[in-house]
């Protein structure tokens, strides 16, 4: 597991898995392979309770997976990786009510529920 020191001062991952889940293509495909999206509904229907109009904060969203089987909410994604949030933009371009950010959250509104993974 090798690291070195970010532009930002933050500790990048530059070997290994890694060096190859750097990039949001392949990192999407072994989510996929996983079942991300099958767990992440079982996840929103069975434990987070939700309901329409609440504010979600995803902190260390990947390519957002989760964003897709949460319904009718305000969701924010941060994200340390800009090639992931870029992707984000791509994919969500047409949702409203959501905002991706590389780590530094410019929302000031609260939220109703705060989700932290893979941090």
């Amino acid at each position: 597991m090798g690291g070195a020191l970010g532009r930002d001062g933050s500790i990048e991952r530059t070997r290994g898995l890694y060096r190859i889940l750097e990039s949001p293509v392949p990192y999407s495909v072994l989510q996929r392979s996983l079942g991300a999206t099958r767990v992440y509904r079982e996840l929103v229907t069975r434990f987070l309770g939700l309901e329409p109009g609440m504010r979600v904060l995803d902190v260390g969203a990947g390519t957002a997976t989760l964003r897709t089987v949460l319904g009718d909410v305000s969701y924010t994604a941060l994200e340390p990786n800009p090639r992931y949030v870029r992707q984000m933009r791509e994919r969500f371009a047409g949702v409203r009510d959501w905002a991706f950010s590389c780590w530094r959250s410019t929302a000031s509104t609260q939220h109703n529920l705060c989700v932290l993974r893979g941090i």
